[in-house]
């Protein structure tokens, strides 16, 4: 190369550095006509929703509104949804989003009356959870359609979109509401247009309130929902398995009457007396909710009492076999314990004790169970 060359090829370098990069915007643009024309040769494919068939537009609005969301192309026309003109993401698409940024989302109980889908959002040690019943669904006038031919289906998209929100609005970017939600709410959701047939700010704050000056917005609010028969069923057999209305044999009923009423009483922070007739549907959504998440929370302290039980049987200096500690359980309370379901919390919280006491020794743990033998045969029948 001639020394000619070099100030040449060094003065090539600094135009070509020297040459401005797109703006934002104008990188936008030249990807937007790049969607575009994909969006032209996928329009007639059956690759493409029906809704969005022939309609190269709303595919490209679709690719670029999946692009922001970091999905290809061909994954957001399978997971966008243009229902009424408002995009909408399918909430299994929803939720793989909140999961792939680290987030997590579970479902707790999903049948056809209630799903219940908990979140924790990533860096965060507390869980959120979420609620919907047949009952909620009801209230709110969706009942029909959809949900009549599948039901647990649209409670687990209505609690996904929820919970999502919740934990994660700011991966949803400008599509919160999932299609699910659309399909039934489309005309709450979307934002009419104004004379310039764009929407302003206030448009969006005003959506799903109604006119000033209307009869809906003058009219006095609507008097509580009473609690269904099916509402206080479900609260009964909740409030049983969570150990409040428990009692059996002589007197039980009066107990476990005594029982709910102060719970509902302490709960609710009003008097319940003699009828939970009187509840209303939000109050026993309420309680039903907050007594599910305890009987959560207790299966998953037995599930660590169980474990830790286990673990200390497994630390003594002398191996016992399953049965053998269920022979030992027998002994120690004086009754028949084949499995560990047969234990309450405070029974499997004071053998965890017992045994960790025992500092995995054999010999310890017979003494405590000759002790406490003993101690009963004292005790006069």
């Amino acid at each position: 190369m001639t020394e000619l060359a070099i100030p040449n090829e060094h003065q090539g370098r600094e135009v070509a550095m020297a040459q401005p990069q797109p703006s934002p915007l104008m990188q936008w643009a030249m990807e937007a006509r790049q969607a575009e024309q994909i969006a032209e040769a996928l329009a007639r494919s059956s690759f493409v929703p029906t809704t969005m068939r022939g309609k190269p537009a709303e595919i490209t609005a679709a690719i670029l509104a999946g692009q922001e969301l970091g999905m290809q192309p061909m994954a957001a026309l399978r997971s966008i949804d243009i229902i009424h003109g408002t995009p909408g993401l399918r909430a299994h698409a929803m939720r793989g989003l909140v999961q792939s940024r680290g987030h997590k989302v579970q479902v707790v109980e999903s049948t056809d009356t209630v799903c219940i889908i908990r979140g924790q959002r990533k860096g965060e040690a507390e869980w959120q959870q979420v609620e919907w019943t047949i009952e909620r669904a009801a209230r709110l006038g969706l009942t029909k359609d959809q949900w009549t031919k599948q039901p647990r289906t649209m409670l687990v998209a209505r609690a996904t979109g929820e919970i999502c929100r919740l934990i994660a609005s700011d991966v949803l970017h400008a599509m919160p509401y999932a299609a699910e939600e659309l399909g039934t709410e489309a005309q709450a959701y979307s934002v009419e247009a104004t004379v310039s047939g764009r929407a302003t700010a206030n448009d969006v704050l005003r959506r799903g309130q109604p006119a000033s000056g209307s009869d809906e917005a003058q009219a006095a609010p609507a008097a509580p929902t009473a609690a269904s028969t099916a509402q206080l069923r479900g609260l009964s057999i909740l409030m049983t398995e969570c150990g409040i209305t428990a009692h059996t044999g002589k007197g039980s009923t009066t107990l476990n009457d005594q029982a709910r009423f102060a719970w509902l009483t302490a709960f609710l922070g009003r008097p319940i007396e003699g009828t939970t007739k009187h509840l209303t549907a939000d109050e026993v959504d309420r309680a039903v909710v907050h007594l599910r998440q305890q009987r959560i929370e207790s299966s998953q302290r037995r599930a660590e009492l169980e474990k830790r039980i286990g673990a200390e049987f497994d630390g003594l200096d002398t191996h016992l076999s399953g049965p053998d500690r269920l022979r030992d359980l027998t002994t120690l309370l004086g009754r028949t314990i084949s499995v560990p379901a047969d234990l309450s919390d405070q029974e499997l919280a004071d053998i965890a004790e017992l045994l960790n006491d025992c500092q995995g020794q054999t010999s310890a743990w017979d003494a405590a169970l000759t002790a406490v033998t003993a101690q009963r045969q004292e005790v006069p029948a």
